[in-house]
């Protein structure tokens, strides 16, 4: 039985056959309209339920992004590099340290030993060296020679009297505290054993005593009484320097006995 061509379409339809019809004219758009609501009832009659208005497609609810998705995505991390400054790194000029400011006329700490002799009754002698030295032979033999020069070493020379600065740890360690010391050190020896001449080798012996900046070798400082110090290199200072021990013999020749 021959079939007509809306039930052929139908059926070519169900079976998944799609047709290709030339467009219609203008006129045949309502039978057209017709014809595929005519199909699409026959395929899905729910469709074509009716409404009182049309209802637009509800989209899918988005689902909520994770922060760790977010903190993953390219977008956003570009985004935070933007967000967030970045910290710029510098060079910070080096400033020195400021030096320690000691105030005007603090008293200087010192640290010595002074080696002490008394070869000769009216001959005391003075060697500065550093704290918790001791003269050893070279010197020992240097001080004997210049001692019997000018006659005032009768026998061997005896071991030295030390005297330290500051006498013990904590102690007042200024140069006014070890003036003080010296001097009643001076003293002491002048009432138990009087001298005349002072021997005073040594820088740090000539500013024990008194002595400036300003004082030089063969200086002679006036001590309590009728003594007097002169002013003469260390014996370490002659030992490295042997064309002090010149300056030396002419600061002290006049103690000789040809001398006199």
């Amino acid at each position: 039985m021959p079939m007509d061509a809306a039930r052929r379409d139908l059926y070519l339809t169900a079976l998944g056959v799609v047709r290709y019809r030339p467009r219609p004219a203008h006129g045949d758009a309502a039978a057209v309209c017709a014809e595929v609501s005519q199909q699409q009832f026959a395929t899905d009659p729910a469709s074509m339920v009716p409404s009182s208005a049309a209802v637009p497609p509800v989209p899918a609810a988005l689902s909520p992004v994770t922060e760790v998705e977010r903190s993953e995505s390219p977008l956003a991390a570009l985004r935070e590099q933007t967000r967030t400054p970045v910290a710029v790194t510098r060079a910070v000029p080096e400033i020195p340290p400021e030096p320690a400011i000691v105030p005007v006329g603090a008293p200087a700490a010192l640290a010595f030993r002074i080696a002490c002799w008394q070869p000769a009754p009216d001959l005391l002698v003075f060697d500065a060296l550093p704290a918790g030295g001791w003269p050893d032979r070279e010197r020992m033999a240097l001080l004997s020679n210049m001692l019997r020069a000018i006659g005032r070493l009768p026998g061997p020379l005896a071991a030295a009297e030390v005297i330290d600065w500051p006498p013990f740890a904590g102690a007042d360690a200024s140069l006014a505290g070890a003036r003080e010391s010296l001097a009643l050190f001076v003293a002491g020896r002048m009432a138990t054993a009087p001298f005349r001449w002072l021997l005073a080798l040594g820088e740090i012996s000539w500013h024990c005593l008194g002595a400036d900046s300003g004082h030089t070798v063969g200086t002679e400082l006036a001590l309590a009484g009728d003594a007097r110090a002169i002013l003469l290199p260390g014996l370490a200072d002659m030992l490295a320097v042997p064309a002090r021990k010149a300056e030396t013999w002419r600061a002290i020749r006049q103690l000789a006995p040809a001398a006199n």
